[in-house]
């Protein structure tokens, strides 16, 4: 019997390889770097190609990887999870995810998202080194680029932090470099989501605000971070807020305040970003002699950052109320 295949014109048939080719599992049968976007786009002119990739597209949706893969984004939309980390219950995130792992027994990548759920937590609370750990865990067992960018970030930011601290080793600096240089040799790649690029862009920013002290360079990277996400956003806002900073560190006082209240009515109250937020207010108010003011802030800001368990914020916060003794 002769097998007759369907048209290539047929639009139903177009859009099926136009929606293969832009999936993230396609990019990771290929390897990501054996075959590029415009190389593909050419070879599937052809018709004989054509047809040969509808084939594969109704191999690929019985394949152990792909499996793999739509477990994983099952896994990602986790009710219980989620929930969780939008109220910022971190420890009530890390007491669920390591019992995730103690007594399921996930596939790799649902592994590496578990992994970098933790070592996102785990620096929210000011835990870096356990970040760095977690982080390396979430990069072994990565199945996708998109994980792999995530931790490496998320490495580089622990270093970060660590490079601020007072009793800080040389080699921090450098880690929190090399791992940031990864991240952004891949967020090169067209194949990862806006999403992990924009996070990518903000630490790079941040390490070169806060380490090497290059306002300009960081700039930069944030005004790309800022591309990407979206303006009613958390990650949006906490941008701004570095803006802000670059403000009232070049001298511009008034011009950080007018900033800080066109924000404050789009920053929720109760979350990490208002605790940075009430930090850069004190801070104005120091610029401008209102200790007062500034006092108040602070300590408003002190009992949030502890209610969130941030010990960063809370060794920063104390810092800064000592000087106003």
């Amino acid at each position: 019997a002769r097998v007759v295949f369907p048209h290539p014109q047929v639009p139903i048939i177009k859009t099926l390889i136009r929606l293969w080719t832009k999936t993230n599992l396609f990019y990771i049968l290929t390897d990501q770097y054996i075959l590029k976007m415009k190389f593909i786009q050419q070879l599937l002119g052809s018709q004989t190609l054509l047809y040969l990739a509808y084939i594969a597209l109704l191999c690929i949706s019985c394949s152990p990887h792909y499996k793999e893969n739509r477990q994983c984004k099952e896994y990602e939309h986790t009710k219980k999870a989620n929930s969780l980390i939008r109220e910022e219950k971190w420890e009530e995130v890390i007491s669920y995810h390591q019992n995730l792992l103690q007594t399921e027994s996930p596939n790799n990548c649902t592994r590496a998202e578990i992994y970098n759920v933790l070592a996102t937590t785990y620096h929210y609370l000011g835990d870096y080194n356990n970040t760095i750990y977690f982080g390396e865990l979430g990069a072994e067992f990565s199945t996708s680029t998109n994980q792999q960018i995530r931790s490496y970030y998320l490495i580089s930011a622990a270093y970060r932090s660590k490079a601020q601290q007072k009793d800080t080793k040389p080699n921090n600096k450098e880690a929190a470099l090399s791992w940031i240089n990864k991240a952004l040799r891949l967020a090169n790649s067209p194949y990862i989501d806006d999403h992990w690029k924009s996070k990518v862009f903000f630490n790079a920013g941040a390490l070169y605000h806060d380490v090497f002290h290059y306002k300009e360079k960081a700039k930069n990277y944030y005004i790309k971070a800022m591309k990407l996400c979206r303006k009613d956003s958390d990650s949006y806002n906490r941008i701004l807020l570095r803006f802000i900073r670059i403000l009232l560190e070049s001298g511009y006082i008034d011009d950080a305040q007018k900033k800080i209240n066109e924000l404050k009515p789009l920053i929720k109250n109760e979350t990490k970003t208002h605790v940075h937020l009430l930090q850069l207010e004190a801070k104005i108010s120091i610029a401008r002699k209102q200790f007062i003011e500034s006092r108040n802030l602070l300590e408003k800001a002190l009992i949030l950052a502890k209610r969130k368990n941030m010990k960063g914020e809370i060794k920063r916060l104390n810092k800064l109320l000592s000087t106003q003794k």
